[in-house]
């Protein structure tokens, strides 16, 4: 690979050890950006946990480095992560860090990613010792990094209020990692919501809100679910291949959260054609813009009107279209790369 002007044996290392085995927004995001920084220049090396390593397979430019490391709970994987990933950095040169979650290195330059405030906005979102360890490590890698990087305006501003002496920089993921069909199939009689189903994802009000609905039109849920179902609701293991075929059939995706740092589901929804319903977010807005119709979070009486004012006048596909291409991955590569630029040189 032909290095870009300045960048000659760039090696970014970047921590991915805290991944389950599962395609979380987080993973999509280190999926999509690290092959395009490769493409400009950058030499990345990402750190796993043996659990997550099927996840990463393959990436082009990226180099997959595996740690005998358990992705939680947060204080063992940073014991054990922290002295692998230095030891293998130095080793492979890298010059350059990115993390989500800390361990941050001690001895180089570092791009922190943010993707939102959840242990002070929504506590109770989390566990007890999960929030316990957020609070108290996010603070001091905040303070050390050369910059925060965050996926929504959203999150930038909240982040800017909680640690005001930092730099923070408005990096947004994209939704165009899958492909775009030819031709559009027919849309189906089928709703689709797609987790992982944590919490704040709302799904136990979901399923009370779509019992509620004339019909109710069959609900496909992708990913693990713990909950007991009801008739007409199926759960789905889904490649990416086949999320990107359940979003092009849908007749709607449903985003039912309660907080949210970004919102991928619903611009991959968009990306596809897909009308979405999502709660009233302002993550959700700045994502949807005026091609997503929106409900008020916990109402189901509002949940219903808004699906029938959507059947009444749904959006065309150019609008959410148009509306999902404002998100590329191209755009987040060429924030960050800039990001990492200044902190390689400075």
């Amino acid at each position: 690979m032909k290095l870009r002007p300045g960048l000659s044996s760039a090696r970014l290392a970047v921590d991915g050890t805290s991944y389950d085995p599962v395609m979380t927004g987080a993973a999509r995001r280190t999926h999509c950006l690290l092959p395009r920084l490769a493409s400009r220049g950058w030499q990345p090396i990402l750190f796993v946990n043996r659990g997550a390593e099927t996840l990463f397979k393959d990436l082009p430019g990226v180099e997959i480095v595996i740690l005998d490391v358990p992705a939680h709970p947060g204080p063992l994987r940073s014991a054990l992560a922290r002295p692998a990933m230095a030891a293998h950095g130095r080793r492979l040169g890298a010059t350059v860090f990115m993390t989500e979650t800390p361990p941050a290195p001690v001895d180089l330059p570092f791009a922190l990613m943010i993707h939102d405030l959840r242990a002070w906005d929504r506590p109770e979102s989390l566990s007890l010792g999960r929030k316990w360890w957020t609070k108290r490590v996010i603070p001091k890698a905040a303070a050390k990094a050369a910059a925060i990087l965050a996926p929504s305006e959203f999150t930038a501003a909240a982040v800017r209020r909680r640690f005001p002496h930092s730099r923070v920089v408005l990096s947004p993921n994209g939704c165009d990692h899958f492909p775009v069909a030819m031709e559009s199939p027919a849309r189906e009689d089928f709703l689709l919501a797609v987790g992982p189903w944590s919490r704040r994802k709302n799904l136990r009000w979901l399923l009370q809100a779509w019992s509620g609905l004339p019909g109710p039109p069959p609900l496909v849920l992708v990913g693990r679910v713990s909950d007991q179902l009801p008739p007409g609701v199926e759960v789905r293991s889904a490649s990416d291949t086949e999320l990107g075929e359940l979003y092009r059939r849908a007749a709607a995706t449903l985003c039912p959260s309660t907080y949210e740092g970004f919102g991928l589901p619903l611009a991959e929804a968009m990306a596809q054609g897909c009308p979405v319903l999502a709660s009233d977010l302002p993550p959700h807005r700045e994502v949807g813009g005026e091609a997503a119709r929106y409900f008020q979070a916990g109402s189901e009486q509002d949940f219903r009107r808004q699906w029938q004012a959507m059947q009444s006048h749904p959006p065309s596909a150019n609008e959410l279209l148009a509306q999902a291409s404002r998100f590329p991955w191209r755009r987040c590569a060429e924030i960050v790369d800039g990001v990492l630029r200044e902190i390689r040189v400075s």
